[in-house]
């Protein structure tokens, strides 16, 4: 402190700034710096733990959230006593920058609710302001996307980053893909001549879907995520296995296989899927209408 208090002196002999106003400068730089180390080393253990860890992400954005506040509450503490006198002064600035910054101020608050009331969380897919992606951060004035190539829930990954502001929340639709519960429903059409085997071809779509390794754990933990969103949500499913449904065609039938899978991993169980089903072609268990069937 005495340190601080003879470089304020000599700073204001210099430059004729009044010496209190140069030490409280001092201070608060120093503080500032004190808690910024801080709160740089226990992200930096933090890391050190699990570098890929959702826990560690979500544990050092509260650190920093956390060490933001203690700035803030420091420099008011510091300068609460030189200040007090022009609280007249303040009020009338603050209205001012009230205005001036009222997208800033709209945002931030929207950042409250959407932390307090959690219409998406991080790693959610959402679709929001005509922008889909993954969430990966959540900020106090804005939050981020990792852009889906698709305007679909299957889609896959561009590797571009979208900010968008916090008040999108309010004047914007929100699609979330993965709220309540993880699972969405999914539908492959398959083409079939008019002159086909209707329920033979059934039963081996239905052998190809029930066989799928990531299918067919689904309905049980759907079950299970619709009992705990009952609560807030009103959802429900008389079936969650998947279903065939028949739609007759002018020249064709098609087979509209439904079923249940996580957003992320859709198009890689649509592969895996049409692959089963043109090996069973191949194999000449069932038949597939083309225009020159």
């Amino acid at each position: 402190m005495q340190i601080i208090q003879d470089i304020s002196r000599i700073l204001s002999k210099y430059t004729s700034i009044d010496e209190i106003v140069i030490y409280l400068v001092l201070i608060s730089i120093v503080s500032i710096i004190i808690i910024k180390f801080c709160t740089a080393i226990i992200c930096q253990f933090a890391l050190r733990l699990n570098k890929a860890d959702k826990r560690e992400f979500i544990f050092i954005k509260r650190v920093r959230i956390i060490g933001n506040l203690v700035i803030l509450l420091v420099i008011l503490n510091i300068w609460h006593s030189y200040i007090s006198d022009f609280l007249t002064f303040i009020s009338f600035f603050s209205a001012g920058v009230a205005i001036a910054l009222r997208d800033f101020i709209f945002n931030f608050f929207c950042g409250i609710y959407i932390k307090a009331n959690k219409p998406f969380l991080l790693e959610d897919r959402i679709e929001i302001g005509g922008h889909l992606g993954d969430v990966i951060d959540i900020r106090s004035l804005s939050f981020s996307l990792l852009e889906i190539n698709e305007k679909e829930p299957n889609g896959q990954s561009t590797g571009v980053i979208i900010n968008c502001p916090n008040s999108l929340i309010f004047t914007e639709p929100l699609r979330n893909f993965t709220i309540g519960f993880k699972y969405i429903w999914n539908e492959i059409e398959i083409n079939i001549p008019l002159t086909a085997d209707i329920k033979k071809t059934k039963s081996i779509i239905y052998r190809i879907l029930n066989q799928n390794e990531i299918l067919k754990r689904i309905p049980k933990k759907m079950e299970n995520e619709i009992h705990g969103v009952a609560k807030d949500y009103r959802i429900y499913y008389n079936k969650l296995d998947p279903i065939i449904y028949t739609k007759l065609n002018k020249n064709h039938i098609t087979l509209q296989a439904r079923y249940l899978v996580h957003p992320k991993k859709a198009r890689n169980v649509e592969d895996m899927l049409w692959n089963a089903v043109l090996d069973s072609y191949k194999k000449g268990e069932i038949e597939l209408f083309t225009e020159n069937s």
